[in-house]
């Protein structure tokens, strides 16, 4: 069956061309086929599309290793850069040495959120300790920045999380947005870093962060 064939196949399969509203409770059977339509559900149970499915889902934004630059510099990290770029566990990431641990070895990256944001306000990230350590904590701050508005010239810096103590596991951070709120469209620079510890804490490798987000659709 040719191309032209299986279109017109599959017109035949169209139960119902909707074109115009129609009443609450209306039952359907069959594939329906909507030129532009607005879908609502009120309720949670409703067959097999419920509202949950439609409505506040979590998205993420990815924000890739490579597109990090150094705060001192503006450039990629390297091997030799303070942090420098490592092979880590067979993963490819991030290290800050034990005495990196200011503002000086900050890293960041900007992003966009999107456009179909509701709510949330949170990065996740992947770490690992290259010694054991009870004191290794992760330094992180955010600068908002939104069309026809001054520039945000200071960020907010947020709460330092610590890290679980341990050599042989990957570890999963949540780094709330606790000081600061975002918005649909706005720019956000993310910045993050070794904190520093009461004893210094250990090597800290980061692989990997991303923006979590509760999507309005």
């Amino acid at each position: 069956m040719n191309r032209v064939s299986k279109f017109f196949a599959a017109l035949a399969t169209v139960a119902l061309v909707a074109t115009a509203a129609y009443a609450a409770n209306e039952v359907f059977q069959g594939p329906i086929y909507f030129k532009s339509a607005k879908v609502s559900v009120d309720s949670a149970s409703t067959g097999n599309l419920n509202k949950a499915m439609i409505l506040n889902r979590t998205r993420y934004v990815n924000l890739p290793m490579d597109n990090f630059s150094l705060i001192a510099s503006g450039l990629t990290p390297a091997a030799a850069s303070t942090p420098g770029r490592v092979i880590a566990n067979g993963i490819s990431g991030l290290e800050w040495a034990q005495a990196e641990n200011t503002d000086t070895y900050l890293v960041f990256q900007n992003f966009y959120v999107p456009t179909d944001y509701a709510s949330g306000n949170s990065f996740t990230c992947m770490v690992s300790l290259a010694a054991a350590s009870t004191d290794t904590t992760v330094n992180y701050k955010i600068f908002k920045n939104t069309a026809a508005a001054a520039y945000d010239t200071s960020g907010t810096a947020q709460t330092t999380v610590a890290v679980t103590n341990s050599t042989t596991l990957m570890v999963g951070l949540t780094l709330p947005i606790a000081t600061d709120t975002v918005a649909a469209g706005d720019l956000v620079t993310f910045f993050i870093t070794k904190a520093a510890g009461t004893g210094g804490g250990a090597n800290l490798i980061l692989y990997g962060c991303r923006f979590e987000y509760t999507a309005d659709m």
